[in-house]
């Protein structure tokens, strides 16, 4: 829940990390503005490595971090969203998402996951915010148990690269 200032400040400061200008956005932040707060460092001037480098921007702070990284990823190479895979919470940002819609889609998806793996049609969802493309990264997820009790968790993001040996790596 961020207020439309909030929202437009935010992704005036994306935008101004990503781009090659130095041309800062009504809301934004280039190099001047984070020198001036304090920071060794300037916008990045290039795309993101990392969900955590998300902590490198001007005035990030860790509670809006952690509302925000569990619902991202860099690893998609993709410029949208795919509803097919999309986590609810994600789908849940998109604007003019009707809830009703949005939990009979979920619904929907499920079903068809179960059954044959095809996923419904999407709903009204923004188009110009959705892609329909698959990405080729997945994330794992395995938690053992021993006999006494001790557990362990591992999670792994993997790219498949069928091209090449191995066919994938560990990112």
């Amino acid at each position: 829940g961020l207020t439309s200032m909030q929202q437009g400040h935010w992704l005036d400061v994306l935008a101004d990390w990503k781009d090659p200008d130095s041309l800062t956005r009504l809301q934004g932040a280039e190099d001047d503005e984070y020198f001036q707060k304090g920071y060794r460092y300037g916008a990045k001037d290039g795309g993101f490595e990392s969900v955590s480098e998300l902590r490198q921007l001007l005035s990030m702070d860790d509670n809006l971090y952690r509302k925000l990284a569990p619902a991202l990823t860099v690893h998609s190479l993709q410029r949208g969203v795919n509803p097919a895979v999309a986590s609810e919470r994600v789908l849940r940002t998109l604007p003019g998402v009707d809830n009703q819609q949005l939990q009979a889609y979920i619904q929907q998806r499920k079903m068809a996951w179960q059954m044959d793996g095809k996923p419904p049609k999407a709903p009204n969802f923004p188009r110009q915010l959705l892609t329909t493309e698959s990405g080729h990264v997945f994330s794992l997820f395995s938690e053992g148990v021993t006999e006494s009790g001790a557990r362990a968790k591992i999670l792994a993001m993997v790219r498949m690269a069928p091209r090449q040996q191995p066919p994938y790596s560990v990112l």
